[in-house]
């Protein structure tokens, strides 16, 4: 079985699906953003920040929401963004043949912590999804741009 095999990303899908929320996808969720991981507790794990010296607590990614956007913000910056957001999508959003609706939108926003921490660990480890196109798609042509109108080009009420 090759490293990339549709086998082992499937197992390894399955392994991150089963993680539970708490310290041990915290901490993996920290590695996929820089962090070293010190150790990891009962109750929390231990690391050190990307380019930081300090020990400091992994923040809890996989319950807090206001600490997923770290885990977000990082993801931003990374290769693994878009394939973040097709694992994010596909989790949430029911297979409806690309009908997507505010029901989605509204989905997507509110998805808990430990649903987009599996999204991220399954980004960066480049696990394929449905929605993720195998090959980049060829650049489309740019819409012919209107002149922009000034403010003194307004009609004032």
């Amino acid at each position: 079985m090759s490293e990339d095999s549709p086998e082992r990303l499937a197992s390894v899908a399955a392994k991150i699906e089963a993680l539970e929320p708490g310290p041990e996808m915290d901490a993996r969720s920290a590695q996929v953003i820089g962090w070293e991981v010190l150790g990891v507790a009962k109750r929390f794990a231990r690391g050190v920040r990307p380019g930081g010296e300090e020990r400091a607590l992994i923040p809890r990614f996989s319950i807090d929401p206001a600490a997923i956007f770290e885990l977000e913000e990082g993801l931003a910056e990374s290769e693994h963004f878009g394939l973040y957001v097709a694992h994010l999508v596909e989790s949430v959003v029911p297979e409806e043949g690309g009908a997507y609706s505010e029901a989605h939108l509204f989905a997507i926003a509110h998805a808990a912590p430990e649903v987009r921490c599996r999204a991220a660990l399954k980004a960066s480890m480049k696990i394929p999804t449905k929605l993720a196109s195998p090959k980049p798609e060829a650049p489309r042509a740019a819409a012919p741009r209107r002149p922009s109108r000034s403010n003194d080009d307004v009609d004032l009420l």
